[in-house]
């Protein structure tokens, strides 16, 4: 049963008549159309530097299209595409155009460090739902259920996870979806981590479902985060929805960025491959150099660049106050770890294992010559 299509107040607003005006000359013109285009005042110097459409050029959400069918099994068109400035604007405008004043959102903690603070922008509350290092910091859908209101709205997932590494299986994810839609909620799949799962293990998309939206990004899966561009996948009506927000706010996205984003999906089979066989010879160092050093034999993160490590394991006088312990060991030893208490886990530390091999090993060397001396 289709979810009902509720969209928050604020997307009651058209978008703006120049740019609509304009997006669609370049599209007849791109089609061959003799268009003769007074509509837009954009005195640009090249093509590249004319305003790009608000939805993105249909070059890339054509190739987004293809690179979501090839690598997530899915069967987008570019209707259901939406080109972001990176992926959590693309989070970002999802929010906007669900959640109105007071609306609630659930979200597994841990969790990645904007979740709550885009749902607090939307007029929104977060509403923090526990995961246990023992369950694999996933989801517990009970648990979720005693949590929902009838001011619950959303579910934002993280599959692989910022900052546990945790993975979804198929069946798991399958059965996220079927509560989502008993409970009448939206889906917001953050999968920006697809491309970075180790050890032969497979990646469960929440495919094209009409209460889900996807949120994607070239900064991960291909290396490029600088570059900025991240994608929406989403029912047509929710694009729709989702372009106008962007072109009351932000216009569009780089043409010229939008145009190395295309060249990269088109090599993304050269591409994330080698990147991903990387990062598990990476997270392989990290755990054989946490034994080394720390006697600490832990089970790898089975997906994306983070580890999620107690404090008690490292400094067992100081088993709570993560911030203190960071901000020393920064100052003391030049080794950046991240509190947990920033992704809602008091008490932990982020280790990020996409370093290079010997810094990795030299971080963690010096990490255990400095838990030595106090």
């Amino acid at each position: 049963m289709p979810i009902n299509l509720r969209f928050s107040k604020r997307t009651k607003i058209p978008a703006p008549a120049s740019i609509a005006i304009n997006a669609l000359a370049k599209e007849k013109t791109q089609k061959g159309e003799k268009i003769f285009n007074l509509s837009a005042g954009e005195p640009a110097i090249t093509k590249d530097m004319s305003y790009p459409s608000p939805q993105g050029m249909i070059e890339l959400r054509h190739a987004a299209a293809d690179w979501a069918k090839q690598e997530l099994k899915t069967n987008f068109k570019p209707e259901n595409v939406l080109i972001t400035a990176g992926g959590k604007y693309g989070l970002y405008l999802s929010i906007l155009a669900l959640i109105n004043d007071g609306d609630e959102v659930l979200i597994p903690s841990p969790y990645y460090v904007s979740y709550p603070q885009l749902v607090t922008l939307a007029g929104g509350k977060p509403v923090f739902v526990k995961t246990t290092q023992e369950k694999g910091w996933k989801l517990n859908i009970e648990t979720a259920k005693k949590l929902c209101t009838k001011k619950t709205k959303l579910l934002i997932i993280n599959n692989g996870s910022n900052p546990t590494g945790a993975l979804y299986t198929d069946k798991e994810m399958k059965e996220i979806v079927n509560f989502a839609r008993k409970k009448n909620l939206w889906i917001i799949s953050d999968e920006v981590y697809s491309g970075f799962v180790y050890d032969n293990l497979n990646y469960a998309s929440i495919g094209k479902n009409e209460n889900a939206i996807i949120v994607h990004s070239m900064s991960k899966n291909f290396a490029m985060p600088g570059l900025r561009i991240g994608f929406v996948f989403a029912s047509e009506e929710m694009i729709k929805t989702l372009t106008i927000l962007q072109s009351q706010t932000l216009t569009g996205v780089s043409t010229i960025n939008q145009k190395q984003a295309i060249n990269a999906l088109k090599k993304s089979h050269k591409i994330t491959p080698k990147i991903r066989k990387e990062m598990q010879k990476r997270r392989d160092t990290y755990i054989k150099t946490m034994w080394k050093y720390l006697r600490i034999k832990r089970p790898p993160p089975p997906a994306a660049l983070y580890d999620l490590l107690p404090l008690s394991d490292l400094s067992p006088k100081d088993k709570s106050d993560d911030v203190k312990f960071c901000k020393t060991l920064l100052e003391k030893t030049g080794v950046a770890l991240v509190p947990g208490s920033a992704f809602g886990a008091k008490g932990f530390v982020r280790i990020a294992f996409c370093a290079e091999k010997k810094d990795i090993k030299k971080g963690i060397k010096t990490l255990a010559k400095y838990l030595k001396t106090i």
